[in-house]
């Protein structure tokens, strides 16, 4: 009678459902392969988002993954009408004309649910608490933000502004994806977004670049690239080209080989019909253009000087 029992009871144990609780990587791992089937706001990503958070509610991939999963569904997309040849740096996705055979440029422009982007930011926030020496979060908020914000940031040149000030009092050791950054991967990464507001071409864009470049420059002046880009400004956002010429001149100066400089130095000084400072750029891209093409049509122009 008692083997009877034993048997029946390793029966209905049997039966009962297996609820072994999962590993964060594990987890990790069960997100990673829905979100390649089905992208991050797809079927069954939230189910496994849940599952983790409440096994593991201060892991910071999983929190990274409700960022996605909140942004994606605040994210919606349309279509808009533009007579400009490019709009926040990008190429149109189709171009018409209209009955005056005036070119018209569409382009798939994002939109943005403020309660739902709100959410996933604070998602994001409380990673970057967890892990606040990983950059991978900073940079998804800045991408965010600059997403929302479009032709006039603010709030990320706030952000960013405030990054570089932590950076500066604290030094942190940045990791990106887990990985040590090489010391030179701050200013890499600040660089890249004052070239992200540039491209966007707008007045509060080139002043967003203009705010972070001088800041850098106390901070960073053998860095030559935020000189260059206040040479950009002046040259673009104030149409000035002559104190746009005296930052390139300033900056060949200190380095005689900086092909930015030399580049749009000669086309800065070519404006104006600056005829020495033309015949300096164009014998540094003699020397340091990347693009045969170029360094050739520079020794051409060059002749033409002697």
């Amino acid at each position: 009678m008692k083997r009877v029992l034993l048997v029946l009871m390793g029966a209905l144990l049997a039966l009962q459902p297996i609820s072994a609780q999962l590993s964060s990587a594990e987890y990790k791992e069960k997100y990673d392969r829905q979100v390649r089937a089905v992208g991050y706001a797809g079927l069954g990503v939230e189910t496994i988002l849940e599952r983790w958070g409440n096994v593991h509610p201060d892991d910071p991939d999983m929190l990274e993954g409700r960022f996605f999963f909140d942004l994606t569904r605040a994210r919606s997309t349309k279509m808009l009408r533009s007579p400009k040849a490019k709009y926040m740096g990008r190429e149109p996705v189709m171009t018409l004309k209209d009955s005056t055979g005036t070119p018209v440029y569409f382009y798939e422009e994002e939109f943005y649910a403020d309660s739902l982007f709100a959410c996933a930011i604070r998602h994001l926030d409380r990673a970057a608490a967890l892990r606040p020496e990983e950059f991978l979060y900073r940079s998804h908020l800045l991408n965010a933000l600059i997403a929302k914000e479009k032709e006039e940031p603010v709030l990320s040149v706030e952000e960013l502004d405030a990054l570089i000030g932590h950076d500066k009092a604290t030094h942190p050791k940045w990791t990106f994806r887990g990985q040590a950054t090489e010391p030179e991967f701050f200013a890499d990464v600040v660089q890249d977004y004052c070239r992200l507001y540039y491209d966007i071409g707008t007045p509060k864009s080139y002043a967003a670049m203009r705010r972070i470049s001088e800041r850098m420059i106390k901070l960073y002046p053998a860095r030559m690239e935020f000189q260059t880009n206040m040479g950009a400004y002046w040259r673009t956002a104030e149409n000035n080209p002559k104190k746009a010429l005296a930052v390139y001149k300033k900056v060949l100066a200190k380095d005689k080989d900086n092909y930015q400089a030399a580049k749009n130095g000669f086309l800065t000084a070519r404006s104006i019909g600056e005829g020495k400072m033309q015949k300096t750029c164009l014998e540094t891209l003699v020397r340091v253009s990347p693009q045969e093409s170029e360094r050739l049509s520079a020794e051409a122009l060059l002749k033409s000087f002697q």
